[in-house]
C-alpha cells in the first residue's frame, strides 16, 4: 500500500495523538494498579483470605502497564517527529514493526483465551497503517536503510 507524502503525514499525526492518548490511559491504569497494591499491602489481614498471589500478579501487571504506556508515548513522539521531518521516519518505522509483532501476539493470546479481540484487531490495524505510512514516506523522500 503506497500513500502520498501528505497522506502519510496525516496518518502519522493521527497516530501520534492516538499513541499519546492510549499511552496516557495505560500509564494511568498502571499507576492505579500500583496504588491498589499499596492499599492491599496496608491491610495484611485482608490478604489472609486470598493470599499474596493476587497482589503479586497485580503488581507485575501494573509494572507491565507502566512499561507499555512509556513505549506507547515514545511511539507517539517518533510518529510526530516523522510527520514533521521525513528524515526522522526510521524510528517510527522500526517501532511500528515491533508494535505489530506485539499486537499480533496479543491478538493470538486473546483468541486462545476466548477474550475480546476487537481492541487487538483495531490496534493491529492502526499499527499496520502507521507502518505503511512510514514506509511510503521513506520511499517518497528517497531514503534508504
Amino acid at each position: 500500500m503506497t500513500m502520498t507524502m501528505e497522506t502519510s503525514r496525516k496518518v502519522l499525526n493521527f497516530a501520534s495523538v492516538y499513541n499519546f492518548v492510549t499511552g496516557g490511559l495505560v500509564l494511568l491504569l498502571g499507576i492505579l494498579g500500583l496504588v491498589g497494591v499499596g492499599a492491599a499491602s496496608a491491610f495484611p489481614e485482608a490478604l489472609e483470605n486470598v493470599g499474596a498471589a493476587p497482589v503479586n500478579v497485580l503488581a507485575g501487571s501494573s509494572v507491565l502497564l507502566l512499561g507499555t504506556g512509556v513505549v506507547e508515548m515514545f511511539e507517539g513522539v517518533c510518529n510526530r517527529n516523522a510527520a514533521k521531518d521525513p528524515a526522522k521516519v526510521f524510528p517510527a518505522l522500526y517501532l511500528s514493526i515491533i508494535m505489530m509483532a506485539m499486537q499480533a501476539s496479543s491478538l493470538i493470546f486473546s483468541i486462545a483465551e476466548g477474550g475480546n479481540i476487537l481492541l487487538n484487531v483495531a490496534g493491529l490495524a492502526i499499527t499496520a497503517t502507521v507502518f505503511c505510512a512510514a514506509n511510503s514516506m521513506k520511499k517518497a523522500a528517497g531514503l534508504d536503510f
